[in-house]
């Protein structure tokens, strides 16, 4: 993948997926039958959910600190805190774990900072660290398995999401924003 690098002052991208942190929460706009906002409640190990509105629908307790939230398009919940050792997982609609993805071997540290996920649930994930420590871009399937590093051409990237047709990934690094052209 090539990268195109563009200022962050000058940076107007259309957001495919409503990524937005409060501090330690993460709200995403997960598009199912109602459509609704997930927050990532940080300090206790939750998950509310919430109509668009901003009343409670619910909230699921989970094992980590859910401080990055993805949603695959047939529901699942990625959630991922880069507190040690950086963990990711995947839950079902209620929260039960079904996957804990490991770090490639070739990764020391695991600092997940960003989740994203295709239309065929492919997992993207960025991992906080300088280049020569792992950080870059990775790739998981939806089984959790680890499908491959995606680009290393970053320095300790902090977000990742897709354009709204899936072809380019945006990576927010450090103080400017990189797209790749997916291939």
């Amino acid at each position: 993948m090539e990268p195109t690098n563009i200022n962050s002052q000058s940076c107007h991208l259309p957001m495919c997926h409503l990524i937005y942190r409060i501090q330690f929460s993460g709200v995403l706009h997960w598009n199912d039958n109602q459509e609704c906002l997930l927050v990532g409640e940080v300090k206790q190990n939750y998950i509310s959910r919430h109509r668009l509105d901003g009343s409670h629908i619910n909230s699921i307790k989970v094992n980590i600190s859910p401080r990055y939230i993805a949603v695959t398009s047939t529901d699942k919940i990625i959630i991922s805190s880069p507190s040690w050792p950086g963990t990711v997982q995947i839950l079902d609609p209620t929260g039960n774990t079904l996957h804990t993805l490991n770090p490639p071997s070739c990764v020391p540290y695991m600092c997940p900072c960003g989740i994203c996920c295709t239309a065929g649930d492919d997992i993207y994930i960025s991992n906080n660290q300088s280049a020569s420590m792992g950080g870059g871009i990775y790739c998981y399937s939806i089984s959790g398995q680890y499908v491959g590093c995606v680009t290393k051409e970053v320095n300790c990237p902090t977000g990742v999401t897709l354009s709204e047709d899936d072809n380019k990934l945006i990576v927010v690094e450090k103080d400017r924003v990189k797209i790749f052209s997916r291939q």
